[in-house]
């Protein structure tokens, strides 16, 4: 079919491009249906970049959503590491290095060492309990008390210990300390009542199930205190916890028990030949064991918080916070 200049009506060639005789262009005439190009109609529309090159690529960037990737599926997903306390360096969970019971508890000798105030505090409970059978029980009451209170100044001493704080060993510091427990007495009271009761019960059926429900729940008082848990869920936490910790805890109670009941038979030799038997059940035989019992008693009690945290669970992230670190958007219906 021929075609025609628009402007001064000359023949012109299918494949021309401007007009011979005018140089006008010649293109996006229509006629008759056809193009003035042949097949391919131009219908005026120039194309649109949909973001997408030859290789597929969508143009979005790709989200980090936390999983790392894996054949056959989804990987497991990353946990961050647990922090330490406010204000203190350190790693979490994964950097602190395991111990095994002999060594940690020896630890826990150097660190309660290392705050004589703490130290202190730890000899003042042994005289309070080593009294209250010869004084009234109101006295042995407030023993009780303190010792939860001293328990519990002695996780947190572990816990900056554990991530390379600054450790204040002063008096001051360490009634600090034992101010900040006090907002969780009531909640270690209901734990070391139910802690006495399931472990008595157990040393009825044949020692052993006491002993084992002891190093189930012993977590409880670490995880009250360092990570803020009630009642009910500091003992679900150590029964979680210590699963599959029970030789290491079970470990530190033997060596606290045979450690105090070696040095009381020597300390009871000791004072029924210079005093006779009558010396043993003095009060003055009870503060002269107290120091030593106190450095058992402390030494075991860090050594069972550095058990906790070396082993706590991952803080849990905000509700709607994904693993990559976005906030979820709702949902628009």
């Amino acid at each position: 079919m021929a075609r025609y200049c628009p402007n001064c009506g000359e023949t012109v060639a299918e494949s021309d491009a401007f007009c011979g005789e005018c140089g006008t262009a010649l293109g996006g005439e229509e006629g008759d249906g056809e193009s003035g190009w042949g097949d391919t109609a131009d219908t005026g529309q120039t194309t649109q970049n949909t973001g997408r090159d030859d290789a597929g690529n969508t143009g979005q960037t790709t989200q980090n959503t936390g999983w790392e990737g894996g054949q056959g599926g989804r990987g497991q997903q990353q946990q961050p590491p647990r922090q330490g306390p406010p204000g203190v360096q350190g790693g979490g969970v994964a950097g602190i290095p395991r111990k095994n019971a002999i060594d940690t508890f020896v630890q826990g000798v150097k660190w309660l060492v290392a705050v004589p105030a703490l130290l202190g505090a730890f000899f003042l409970v042994e005289v309070l309990n080593g009294l209250g059978q010869f004084v009234t029980g109101l006295f042995s009451l407030a023993g009780s008390i303190l010792t939860l209170l001293v328990f519990g100044a002695a996780y947190v001493y572990t816990e900056r210990f554990v991530y390379g704080g600054d450790v204040q060993g002063g008096i001051d510091g360490v009634l600090s300390t034992v101010s900040e427990v006090a907002s969780r007495l009531l909640a270690l009271i209901g734990i070391g009542l139910i802690y006495v009761i399931v472990v008595f019960v157990g040393l009825l059926f044949l020692l052993v199930p006491g002993i084992y429900l002891g190093a189930r729940l012993v977590l409880a008082f670490p995880a009250c205190v360092l990570d803020g848990e009630g009642v009910t869920d500091s003992l679900s936490t150590s029964w979680d916890v210590a699963e599959g910790n029970l030789l290491k805890l079970v470990g530190l109670g033997a060596i606290n028990f045979l450690a105090a009941i070696g040095f009381g038979i020597a300390a009871s030799a000791v004072a029924a030949v210079v005093g006779g038997l009558s010396a043993v059940e003095s009060p003055v035989f009870t503060l002269a064991i107290a120091p030593v019992s106190a450095v058992l008693s402390g030494a075991v009690q860090m050594a069972i918080a550095r058990v906790y945290i070396e082993n706590r669970p991952p803080e849990p992230q905000p509700q709607g916070q994904q693993a990559g670190g976005y906030q979820q958007e709702p949902t628009q219906y």
